[in-house]
């Protein structure tokens, strides 16, 4: 029966495990080892890291839809919120507007009947009225 390859390169091993350049070549086959099982870690921390910087470029581009979803509809509420008060202010002005007409026209009305006013006066007020409009 022949013998077990194992046995074999044992007993080579042993047979020149003095030689020199068997013992060179076993230095530089264990070197071999080495950096080969350093390639396949680094490939291995590379592809961790691919898929760390792939998860991160995806949570970023959430992030950034998120913040593009809430500035968008902060803008619509801020113009909502502006033209409820341009509405009110114009409200407000055209009621004060009412106000100083009336009280205008009832001014004039007394006035003309007391002698008060002159007709300068009261394009002094027209005037003055529409500018503030």
């Amino acid at each position: 029966m022949p013998e077990p390859y194992a046995t074999k390169t044992m007993q080579q091993k042993s047979k020149n495990s003095k030689n020199p350049s068997f013992l060179v070549s076993l230095f530089y086959m264990a070197l071999l080892n080495i950096s080969l099982k350093y390639f396949l870690f680094y490939l291995q921390v590379n592809q961790k890291r691919e898929k760390l910087y792939k998860k991160q470029e995806e949570l970023e581009r959430r992030h950034r839809e998120e913040e593009d979803r809430l500035i968008k509809a902060m803008l619509a509420e801020r113009n909502e919120e502006l033209n409820k008060f341009n509405q009110e202010e114009k409200g407000d002005w055209e009621s004060k507007l009412k106000e100083l007409t009336a009280k205008f026209d009832q001014e004039m009305s007394v006035g003309k009947k007391s002698g008060k006013y002159k007709k300068n006066d009261d394009l002094k007020v027209i005037f003055l009225v529409l500018y503030l409009y």
